[in-house]
């Protein structure tokens, strides 16, 4: 497609002033690679800096604009007139700009543990006291990235290297190459001359090293994990599989010893940089939390799948429910924390005890959760007024007793003397201190449980684990990981105000029970994809298949506990799946995240099958 060169003009200004590649694409048209292309042609045709020309080496009055203040001759140069003088052939070239695809983060392996189970690569700020000294130390706030010319490979210097295992004898250096493609934002970046401040989608010059980009980023942009040697790629796996929480499973980790043999003598730490930035990873992980708990409930009713889809997109349609249509502002932090205001409704109630919380967390409290939680309602309940406060009231006495244990109450009595979802989330919340538990309750307390009573616990459940103390098998498959953790670093961004752009989101991954939503659409091959998982899980009452002979003899045998019926032709098999108890079994049931990532993929690409008629694989 020809785009105006007026269009082009404009595009380049947006850039220079500060916007990103990803968020012109989505507003003008062009791809980010043509507006990257536009760029760099812009910079090259002006050979000497705008605003100046050349009389022996000293600036004069700066060239005339066009009227909306782009230089004429951005992409094409007029054609000279009799009254201009052709420009020096020796005139200076501006140094070319390039935007690096891989960055280069020195650090250890216990720092990048701890980062692949908190799902971000962050500052120090975020390790909770358990970060070792490393490159993340030098510039709080920032990730230090070593990057090399186009084409060429980072240099990382020794030092950087040093730094981040010399704090401890156990320390094993790691080189963790991560994916700055299609990142848009302010970067700080170190050259010769000392420090420059660059858009980084508009790029960099090619002696300029390091790059500081705000933290956090995503670990899905981690590419691959260097280390020293095949021994120590298998200590690090093995020491990982020590953690419930930690993976490195669609990590490219690899020995390379030639990378650490051929490290740069450049100085490490360079002098000065940036200020430090305080970086909103305690509302990031909570959501991240949430996002992951409500996903594992999305298959349990209309409710909990309705919930879980606008957790990942505030522009589908909230449940028609007080305290859950808040989710998608609180997901966004686009509301007022129930902490900063005095609680009037139940819905005030609930989500001022989630931000409660999320607060403990943050602050890294000497008490319990539990006893956060309790004080919180204390309070609140003193601020009501009429029935609600006597509710919470109730509430408070309830979990007071808790802190004792059960004594001669049951945990059945509590939930049925409480009936709104906030007492029961609450109740649920001191009788577990692990998201893991919370499933165990539900079975246990299936028939005292609402739908909405059990949405509420999982959100309170998730803003207090977060996303980091979440084991591995409630964090889905590594499709939905990646959803998440995006979303997660993306938050972060926004309540900083960055200005950084992330690219684009990656796609909500669909839970079972939407994309098995109609079952009288469903062709045979989709048929078939929910009849192979109600087999692999053994709901047998819900298929039967039928054996039909044509007429003709055929003899019926056993023989070991085995029914044989010998025939001359071949029988037609005809099976028959009855919905309602194909999702009554999804709704009582957890599946294994693969499992579950295999029956969307085979599902999705029955149905892409069908609909274009060749066999293809859309992504889920």
């Amino acid at each position: 497609m020809r785009y105006s060169r007026e269009l082009k003009e404009k595009i380049v200004r947006l850039a220079r002033d500060g916007r990103s590649v990803g968020s012109l694409a989505r507003e003008h048209g062009p791809a980010e690679s043509t507006i990257r292309k536009w760029v760099k042609q812009a910079w090259e045709s002006e050979a000497i800096p705008k605003g100046q020309t050349e009389t022996e080496g000293v600036a004069t009055d700066p060239a005339p604009e066009s009227g909306d203040g782009c230089s004429p001759d951005l992409f094409t140069q007029p054609p000279q007139t009799a009254q201009e003088t052709p420009e020096p052939a020796t005139a200076p070239q501006p140094t070319p700009l390039s935007t690096p695809e891989t960055g280069v983060l020195a650090t250890n392996d216990r720092n990048l543990m701890y980062m692949l189970a908190a799902g971000l690569l962050m500052p120090p700020s975020g390790f909770g006291g358990k970060h070792y000294n490393d490159t993340l130390s030098a510039f709080p706030g920032w990730l230090p990235f070593f990057v090399g010319p186009e084409g060429s490979a980072p240099s990382t210097p020794s030092g950087a290297v040093e730094e981040s295992t010399g704090e401890a004898r156990h320390l094993r250096p790691v080189l963790v190459e991560v994916d700055l493609s299609d990142l848009g934002g302010t970067v700080q970046a170190r050259g010769p001359d000392g420090w420059i401040e660059r858009r980084l989608e508009n790029g960099v010059a090619p002696e300029e090293s390091l790059l500081l980009f705000p933290a956090p980023l995503p670990v899905s942009r981690i590419r691959s994990v260097v280390v020293r040697s095949v021994e120590e790629q298998r200590a690090i796996e093995g020491d990982a599989s020590d953690f419930g929480n930690v993976s490195f499973d669609g990590l490219d980790l690899k020995a390379d010893q030639a990378r650490f043999d051929s490290l740069s003598d450049h100085a490490w730490p360079p002098p000065d940089g940036p200020a430090k930035r305080s970086v909103a990873l305690g509302a990031a992980q909570a959501a991240g939390g949430v996002m992951a708990i409500l996903n594992q409930l999305a298959n349990t009713g209309e409710l909990s799948l309705e919930t879980a889809r606008c957790a990942f997109d505030s522009s589908s349609v909230p449940p028609d429910d007080a305290i859950l249509r808040v989710l998608p502002d609180w997901i966004g932090r686009k509301r007022g924390t129930g902490t900063e205001m005095t609680p009037r409704t139940g819905q005030d109630l609930f989500w001022g005890a989630v931000d409660c919380v999320v607060r403990y967390r943050e602050m890294g409290g000497h008490n319990s959760a539990n006893d956060a939680l309790a004080t919180f309602y204390r309070d609140a309940a003193e601020a009501m007024e009429g029935e609600l406060r006597t509710r919470a009231r109730a509430v408070v006495s309830t979990l007071d007793s808790l802190g004792g244990g059960l004594g001669g109450d049951t945990v059945s009595r509590m939930l049925v003397r409480h009936p709104t979802p906030t007492g029961r989330a609450a109740i649920l919340f001191l009788l577990r201190g692990k998201s893991q538990e919370l499933f165990e309750l539900i079975r246990d307390y299936h028939e005292h449980l609402k739908e909405r009573d059990r949405l509420a616990a999982a959100i309170l459940f998730g803003a207090r684990d977060g996303w980091l103390k979440l084991p591995l098998g409630l964090r889905g498959s590594p499709e939905f990981a990646n959803t998440v953790t995006h979303r997660m670093a993306a938050l972060a961004h926004r309540l900083d105000g960055s200005g950084c752009d992330l690219g684009s989101a990656p796609p909500r991954v669909r839970p079972l029970r939407e994309i098995f939503s109609n079952p009288g659409n469903w062709g045979p091959a989709e048929e078939e994809a929910a009849l192979r998982l109600a087999i692999k899980l053994g709901w047998s009452d819900c298929y039967r298949f039928t054996v039909s002979f044509d007429a003709g003899a055929y003899q019926l045998r056993i023989e070991g506990g085995s029914v044989y019926i010998d025939c001359a032709d071949r029988p037609q098999v005809d099976t028959h799946l009855d919905g309602d108890r194909f999702f009554a079994h999804l709704a009582r049931s957890r599946i294994d995240a693969r499992l579950e990532a295999e029956t969307r993929a085979r599902f999705c690409r029955a149905k892409s099958s069908r609909q274009i008629g060749v066999d293809s694989s859309p992504e889920p």
